[in-house]
């Protein structure tokens, strides 16, 4: 999902993606008894067939070195991390752990375990760990005894699987005071009420088979709950799945089957923020579909069909993703009655649209708009002028050929023009007050600094023009802005990517 808007990924998705690797042999990790910090792989940073587990210090990217020392409980939390791979027991782990926690009894720890090469978890094969986030690809694992995580201590625990076997719920039972759970790969059709610790905040079941969920199956604190990844789970198999979670903020349904959403659906989501619909086969949507969420303020309905927009959006929704689907027009008639509420941010990228629409006229408190990627070969700025407090502007990857007007927007900081067809701006740029500008694979012959907006800071000009001319490609004159006279001309050939924000000289 394109970054657009505001992101759940900062609230809820931490560490990178787990990878795999080969099953090595594993032997015990040394310590360094003088300083107390156990020795590094000889290789650099990755665990190898030696040492199976390292310790690293993610802000030097370096190895955990004597700063260990001086970590304190209240320390940012996501500084040490021990990242293993390849593990066919949980005593280098544990070995190295016990090192760490005798030299820096306070430090907090990501554990990262990058595969296991074992056909079954055993009990109690991390007990004695206390981390605040346990990211753990189990493989291929099979199975799970019951006290498998007895003895762990963490809020956060990341469990991916690639055996689709059932997700080990017992075992993760006995975690205290566990917050958030995020489960990936696993297999689990049907959700039933008291699968979960009561206590959880946070919940994930990516790509988990998920085809049902029964009442009441989630505990009634979560405050985000990710769906994602189950094309059997339908609107239908949600019925009152979520009448208890008025306390939930963030639901991610994206590729799931639930293309046809009614009210009822959301029914109970009276604290719902951010909902994410992407990529849901979603053709149409009922007028009040989103109704019942007054708190509803970022939605996501990217790379689905609609080709009509005809919903009703709630006061408060302030960021909209309506981007890859079959939009050509909008609505007039329900815009102007949008245009009384606080809409900030709207992302048409990828759709069918020929011409910016008149009907954004409405939008006063837009601020953030994008329409890159669709077939617009004329820039009206009639149609954006009236939009005040407009400060980004993508019209990247249209057709453009020409624009007409001259823009009048005080705020917009940055423009987005690149792999379009123009060959000429006309001198309509001068007049904004612009800090970056993209004009990168467009059809430049020559263009001026004295055609730019004095705030520019950076621009973006790479891409090769349409000409086969040897001679200088792109000509930039230089100008000392306080005085207006030239100081310099330069020129490139082929990509250029320039940032002159330092090379304008002071008038003394």
């Amino acid at each position: 999902m394109p970054c657009f808007g505001k992101t759940f990924v900062q609230c809820l998705w931490i560490g990178a993606v787990l990878a795999g690797g080969h099953s090595v042999p594993v032997e015990r990790v040394p310590v360094n008894v003088s300083k107390g910090i156990p020795d590094a792989s000889p290789e650099g940073l990755e665990p190898s067939r030696k040492h199976p587990c390292v310790c690293i210090d993610r802000y030097k990217n370096v190895e955990c070195d004597e700063s260990l020392r001086h970590e304190t409980v209240d320390a940012r939390y996501f500084r040490y991390e021990i990242l293993c791979h390849s593990l066919s027991s949980g005593e280098p782990l544990r070995q190295l752990y016990r090192s760490l926690r005798s030299v820096a009894p306070d430090a907090q720890f990501v554990i990262s375990v990058h595969k296991l090469s074992m056909a079954a978890i055993p009990a109690r094969f991390l007990a004695g760990v206390k981390a605040h986030i346990v990211h753990l690809n189990t493989s291929y694992a099979q199975t799970f005894d019951s006290a498998a995580f007895e003895g762990l201590e963490t809020r956060v625990l990341d469990l991916k699987s690639l055996a689709d076997v059932p997700p080990p719920l017992e075992a993760i039972s006995r975690i205290p005071k566990l917050g958030t759970l995020m489960l990936n790969g696993f297999h689990l059709e049907v959700v039933s009420k008291g699968l979960f610790p009561e206590g959880l905040t946070t919940l994930g079941l990516s790509s988990c088979a998920v085809r049902h969920v029964e009442e009441d199956a989630f505990p009634r604190g979560l405050l985000i709950l990710n769906l994602n990844g189950n094309p059997d789970l339908t609107a239908t198999s949600l019925e009152n799945a979520f009448r208890d979670m008025s306390r939930l903020r963030t639901l991610v349904l994206q590729n799931t089957g639930v293309s046809n959403p009614t009210k009822d659906t959301f029914k109970g989501l009276k604290s719902l923020t951010t909902l994410h619909l992407s990529n849901c086969n979603i053709k149409q949507l009922d007028d009040d579909v989103f109704s019942l969420l007054p708190k509803l303020d970022s939605l996501y309905l990217g790379r689905n069909s609609l080709r009509h927009f005809g919903f009703m959006l709630g006061t408060n929704v302030s960021s909209l993703s309506i981007d890859d689907n079959n939009l050509t027009a909008l609505d007039e008639a329900l815009f102007e009655k949008i245009g009384a509420r606080r809409l900030r941010a709207l992302n048409l990228s990828n759709n069918g649209f020929t011409e910016v629409p008149h009907t954004l006229r409405h939008l006063s408190q837009l601020t953030m708009l994008s329409m890159r990627g669709n077939h617009i070969s004329k820039l009206s700025w009639s149609a954006l002028n009236v939009l005040r407090k407009l400060r980004t502007l993508d019209i990247g990857h249209n057709e453009l050929i020409t624009t007409e007007g001259s823009p009048d927007l005080p705020d917009l900081w940055l423009l987005d023009l690149s792999g379009n067809l123009l060959e000429d701006l006309q001198g309509t740029l001068t007049t904004l007050r612009l800090g970056k500008l993209d004009l990168a694979s467009n059809r430049f012959e020559k263009l001026r600094i004295d055609e730019l907006p004095k705030t520019l800071r950076s621009i973006r000009l790479e891409g090769r023009p349409t000409s086969r001319s040897q001679h200088c490609r792109f000509v930039f004159s230089l100008r000392v802005f306080r005085s207006g006279n030239i100081t310099s001309q330069m020129c490139w050939r082929n990509n250029i990517r320039r940032n002159y924000q330092d090379q304008l000289a002071s008038n003394g």
